[in-house]
């Protein structure tokens, strides 16, 4: 008989079967052998389909619960000893980090050194954050901060990391390309070179990671060239919620004492570093290189200048980067640099083959603003400057005769001019750069008794002294009637010229009686960069009488014959125009010009 009429017969106690089941099986006997077979796979396989669903649902939500627990770990440092959240019970149940040895030294113990973290009861970042501030000092002194230079290895960074008092490590970063010619598939490392790499070398994210979950050090990173940031960079933006720590970004992106080379273009540089982690501290240096018989022996005022103008515009806070050989005698210049903004600092640094004699170091650490100079140095000269107290800023005393640059108002009428006000000195770059003061100062000696005494040193800073810019001058001008309004052609008053040439003029400016006067009288003196100038006004019914000599640019200059000029002559005042300001400014204007020690007293 064919299969398809075969009845299965089926035999059911009925004692000891329900009544739904005996209708099953009633119905069983009269179906097919095939059918029956078919209807129990189909049965299996919905029953795996339904398990199988039921297991990806629950994974789904284990592996959902998981990912939410270990990010919110994360961004409240939860898996970082001492920052344990209730969040971080949950993560514990499906994280584990890998064990190695920084796990194992590290994992159980207090984050060091002590830092604001400490005191927090809610984590927060500090990547941006002042060492002084971050970091519990004893003194507000920079000298306190202490660093450990080419970190460059999983093993050094694991020493500098035992040494718990440790405040700062500085690494190199490097790029390792897959096609070198082709800069292309390029891994960030940290190493010395990127040519000599082994088992010790570590990436850049594992670096920070081990630095940053372990310890509360913060890291200098060094770029070697641009190429190097923009591959590092993001990656560094990618970790910004791991780091906790301040963070300073270096690169040599101007050059320096000799050494014309520019590694890394500069407005590249602050833009990547804007674009990617603002919450940091750009460290900025010149390129540099020294023996013992090199032409230049400090930062120069070109220097120092181009540094500022590129800073200008990157609004975060700044350390400049300063070879400990040129810094005893770059003193003017960087605390003029310090002086521009409370944004700025110094790290002193040093090449291995450098020497830097003992004196000149302790001669900068007096002379300079201990909270604003970090050094970064062998402990060896650390030891032997611990002791040497720094000099705090000299305060501001309008009423003193000292400079004041709050009693002064830059007025730049072009694109291109340019004014910078130092607690010391003032630069003026460019023909429409002036400097006017912004009160009247009137001489009336006979009547009131008062005298007005203009004072101060100009330096013309000619790359070349035998080759000056012909043409160059700087003016001070005083009973003036200020500038815009009126405009700088139309300037009036009484005003002193001197040339780099040493060419010295005094001379009325657009004085309407000028012709019914012999308003003009000058006098050479040999060819300098620097000189200082006095002016004394008694008014109309005394001459103008001014002075003139030369001056040494700098303490190590040599001999200096002590040469002088002076020049008088009398004018009258001219009341309906004149208002008494006193004015600076530059005639051509090519060449900076510094002004230091500039006042104005009676």
């Amino acid at each position: 008989m064919p299969n398809s009429l075969h009845k299965m017969p089926v035999f059911v106690s009925s004692s000891s079967t329900s009544g739904s089941s005996r209708f099953r099986q009633a119905r069983m006997r009269f179906l097919p052998r095939k059918m029956w077979r078919i209807r129990r796979a189909l049965n299996a396989h919905w029953r795996a389909i339904t398990v199988s669903v039921l297991t990806l649902t629950t994974l789904y939500f284990v592996f959902t619960i998981r990912k939410k627990a270990i990010n919110s770990t994360r961004r409240n440092y939860g898996d970082i000893p001492g920052f344990h959240r209730d969040s971080s019970r949950i993560a514990d149940m499906f994280f584990n980090p890998p064990e190695d040895e920084f796990d194992k030294e590290f994992r159980d113990k207090s984050r060091l050194p002590p830092s604001v973290e400490t005191m927090e009861d809610f984590p927060k970042l500090h990547t941006g954050d002042a060492l002084l501030g971050y970091f519990l000092t004893m003194y507000v002194d920079g000298m306190e901060i202490t660093w450990s230079s080419a970190v460059n290895s999983r093993s050094l960074l694991f020493q500098a990391m035992q040494d718990y008092m440790l405040m700062m490590v500085e690494t190199d970063v490097r790029v390792k390309w897959t096609d070198e010619k082709k800069k292309t598939n390029g891994s960030v490392l940290v190493a010395p070179n990127p040519t000599k790499l082994n088992e010790d070398s570590v990436s850049l994210q594992r670096y920070l990671y081990f630095l940053s979950r372990y310890s509360n050090k913060g890291v200098q990173l060094n770029f070697p060239d641009i190429e190097t940031a923009r591959l590092a960079l993001p990656q560094l933006k990618e970790m910004k919620s791991k780091i906790h720590a301040p963070v300073w970004l270096h690169a040599d992106i101007l050059p320096g004492p000799n050494l014309a080379e520019v590694p890394v273009d500069p407005g590249q540089f602050i833009t990547l570093v804007h674009s990617n982690f603002p919450s940091s501290t750009l460290m900025l240096g010149w390129a540099t290189s020294w023996s013992p018989d090199a032409p230049q022996i400090r930062y120069s005022w070109y220097n120092v200048i181009e540094m500022a103008k590129t800073c200008a515009g990157a609004n975060l806070p700044v350390s400049f980067a300063v070879r400990v050989i040129y810094a005893r005698k770059s003193m003017r210049q960087l605390r003029f640099l310090l002086s521009l903004t409370s944004r700025f600092s110094i790290t002193v640094w040093t090449d291995v083959y450098d020497i830097m004699p003992l004196p000149d170091l302790v001669h900068f650490r007096k002379n300079m603003d201990p909270k604003r100079i970090h050094y970064n140095l062998p402990e060896n000269f650390m030891e032997s400057i611990k002791n040497v107290n720094g000099q705090q800023p000299t305060p501001i005393d309008s009423d003193t005769n000292l400079w004041n640059r709050n009693l002064w108002q830059p007025v730049l009428l072009d694109d291109v001019a340019l004014v910078f006000l130092g607690t010391e000195q003032a630069v003026l770059e460019g023909e429409a750069s002036w400097l006017v003061s912004k009160i009247p100062y009137q001489a009336e000696l006979q009547s009131k008794g008062k005298t007005v005494v203009v004072e101060g040193k100009l330096q013309f800073l000619s790359r070349d002294s035998a080759n000056a810019v012909k043409g160059e001058a700087a003016r001070i001008i005083i009973r003036s009637s200020g500038v815009n309004p009126p405009s700088p052609d139309k300037v009036q008053g009484v005003q002193l010229v001197v040339r780099p040439d040493g060419f010295i003029e005094l001379s009325e400016i657009n004085m309407q009686h000028s012709s019914l006067y012999d308003l003009r009288t000058s006098a050479h003196l040999p060819r300098n960069d620097c000189y200082e100038f006095k002016i004394v006004d008694r008014g109309e019914d005394y001459p103008i009488f001014c002075e003139v000599k030369l001056l040494k640019c700098e303490e190590e200059d040599g001999d200096l014959e002590p040469l002088s000029v002076s020049l008088h002559f009398k004018v009258p005042y001219e009341a309906e125009i004149q208002k008494y300001y006193v004015a600076v400014n530059t005639i051509g204007g090519k060449q900076p010009l510094v002004i230091e020690n500039l006042v104005v007293y009676s």
